[in-house]
């Protein structure tokens, strides 16, 4: 169980390191958006998927803040399904008034791109406390008795 904690974190990290490393290099190159949504889209691709099977593995082995983990495996897997069922089935273009349509493309992107951010930062935090606890501080001046 150490050992897999620890190759958690450190592997969250690097995807994350490697996505902050990655879109410095594109801002600084000023390479276009283009390069920084895909930059965007192959971290949450890696993240995502590296979390959750942490998140599954961790349930399996019974880590810490197990209704945590719980939570956020189900919330990930139901953001796929709607991933999935937006692309395939779904089609924005049958709406006829120009507001709803941009309010509803709006709220899809906010959706695509926020949902997954919440969610890996929700689970690195999870796997951070499980790394390095807290350790509980003690008393204040515990040799005198109040």
């Amino acid at each position: 169980m150490k050992y897999l904690k620890s190759v958690d974190f450190v592997g969250q990290t690097i995807v994350i390191g490697g996505y902050v490393i990655a879109v410095a290099w594109t801002l600084i190159e000023n390479t276009g958006k283009n390069s920084l949504a895909m930059n965007t889209a192959f971290a949450m691709l890696c993240l995502g998927w590296w979390q959750m099977i942490s998140a599954l593995l961790m349930l399996v082995v019974g880590a810490p803040n197990k209704k945590l983990r719980l939570v956020h495996f189900f919330t990930a897997i139901g953001y796929l399904v709607l991933v999935v069922v937006e692309l395939k089935y779904l089609n924005f273009d049958l709406i006829q008034p120009i507001f709803l349509n941009h309010f509803i493309q709006l709220i899809w992107i906010v959706l695509l791109y926020a949902t997954p951010f919440i969610l890996a930062i929700l689970y690195y935090y999870l796997t951070w406390r499980f790394v390095f606890p807290t350790k509980p501080s003690g008393k204040f001046l515990p040799h005198i008795s109040f």
